[in-house]
């Protein structure tokens, strides 16, 4: 379904039923890919869409409004005016002329930041797999413009749009790769307030992996190094970013890990994975433990997320939560997979286990291939007792489960799962609570409006003291 956001409406107040706890109050920022055509421009990688910034915010137990709008960059703005993007995306070429290729090898980053939105100090921070990311006025959903960060990293390092928060330290946490003459990945952070961030350690690799996310633990960062990787001199006068990248199935995939204190990188290797998201990481006795999604080779990137398939089929949005033990010293790690439901879009209670053992686990699954299976679901994964709980929401295909904890924090399943459903039939999307415990549900609130299927947001108590992940 074609999202609105060009012609509107762009608010208004959604139609509830049931009654969202009385303490749940806040707002729901997303960001999706929403328009794949403009002007004569025409997105084709799912990646490309421009983004659109969209929220829900709860108000009352019976009172949700909502807003929508484009996201403003110079990404959407180009397209808008001639139809052209001259910056590099990450599978749809650019409109660059011979003569701007020439006297600019290497295409000016997109900052068309439609992978995720995020808290950070005074400001939301909306991201995308590049350098420019971009300040969000949460009220309105307009941007402030690019955010400036005051250190001497370089300037086009790429970062992921998957920060940490270490809550311990009050730190984000992230990687950046250099795609340069001396390629390399680095670890970095700052507090939320500030721009100024500072080297945790490197790791130098003439072939830079594709990057989405990563672990981390109070002690060290684990970088997934699968056989999905490039050359940066393949980037000179190029107009695609991921057409450069190489599936080498024959090569092992490597976890850099690097100790937060010292900088020091030790690696292991396993077999041939790809994975979009990390769950958690933690340490268990002797060994770190990574539990991941993870799917058996790239095509989910290269094939299945190109705009001709996303069209006419849902992606099968479905890999294995698997689990990854690296016993220091032995240079290899062991998986096992941990359930036979795949999903994606991984949600923890975050402030109370992320670094450390995790019982539950949430999820979107989507475009299931298994027989008898729903289209979309969202799922509850209890790895104590090895369980899987379901919701399906009739008609909806449901997006990333957010995990909102309840004020008592009694267990670490106390609190509700917000996740929004659209429909692929027809011009309207909803807001939907369930209990986190058993995913049961609570309440949810319907508008007339498509939204499109996105990928990640955050949630923000109205309290605005807690600024951080849930």
């Amino acid at each position: 379904m074609d999202s609105s956001v060009m012609t509107g409406p762009f608010d208004g107040v959604a139609q509830t039923i049931g009654s969202f706890p009385a303490w749940l109050r806040g707002r729901l920022i997303r960001t999706a890919p929403a328009l794949f055509e403009q002007n004569g421009w025409t997105a084709r990688h799912w990646f490309d869409g421009l983004g659109m910034l969209y929220s829900f915010e709860i108000e009352g137990p019976e009172r949700v409004s909502w807003m929508q709008r484009l996201l403003e960059c110079d990404v959407s703005r180009s397209a808008a005016k001639s139809g052209r993007v001259p910056y590099g995306t990450f599978g749809s070429g650019n409109g660059r002329t011979l003569w701007r290729r020439i006297f600019e090898p290497v295409a000016v980053p997109t900052d068309n930041a439609n992978v995720n939105v995020v808290p950070m100090g005074p400001e939301w921070v909306a991201m995308t797999e590049s350098n420019r990311q971009i300040a969000v006025d949460p009220a309105s959903l307009a941007t402030r413009g690019h955010v400036a960060y005051d250190d001497d990293l370089p300037r086009r390092m790429i970062m992921t749009a998957h920060p940490h928060h270490d809550v311990a330290r009050d730190l984000v946490v992230n990687v950046g790769s250099v795609l340069g003459a001396r390629p390399e990945c680095i670890v970095y952070s700052h507090a939320p307030a500030s721009r100024r961030r500072t080297v945790v350690g490197r790791w130098p690799a003439p072939r830079i992996p594709y990057v989405h996310s990563f672990g981390l633990t109070a002690e060290k960062a684990v970088l997934i190094a699968h056989p999905m990787d490039l050359d940066p001199k393949r980037l000179l006068w190029s107009n695609d970013f991921v057409e450069h990248f190489r599936w080498r199935p024959e090569r092992a995939t490597r976890l850099v890990v690097i100790d937060r204190s010292s900088g020091s990188v030790e690696t292991f290797e396993t077999d041939p994975l790809f994975v979009f998201h990390t769950v958690n990481t933690f340490q268990d006795g002797g060994d770190l433990v990574l539990d991941v999604l993870a799917y058996p080779d790239a095509t989910i990137m290269t094939e299945a997320f190109r705009i001709e398939p996303v069209h006419s089929t849902l992606p099968d949005l479905t890999p294995t939560l698997t689990r990854i033990r690296m016993t220091l010293g032995t240079g290899r790690a062991k998986r096992e997979p941990l359930c036979d439901v795949g999903f994606e879009f991984p949600s923890i209670s975050y402030r109370r286990v992320s670094g450390r053992r995790q019982r539950f686990v949430w999820g979107a699954s989507i475009g299931s291939s298994t027989p008898g299976q729903p289209a979309s679901q969202i799922v509850r994964v209890d790895l104590e007792r090895s369980t899987v709980d379901r919701f399906v929401c009739d008609g909806f295909v449901l997006g990333e489960p957010v995990f909102v904890a309840a004020p008592s924090r009694a267990a670490e399943d106390d609190g509700v799962i917000l996740t929004v459903g659209s429909d692929p039939a027809a011009p309207r999307a909803m807001l939907v609570a369930l209990d986190a415990r058993d995913l049961r549900l609570i309440a949810s609130a319907a508008i007339d409006v498509p939204l499109p299927l996105g990928f990640h947001g955050s949630f923000q108590r109205d309290s605005g003291g807690d600024k951080s992940r849930e």
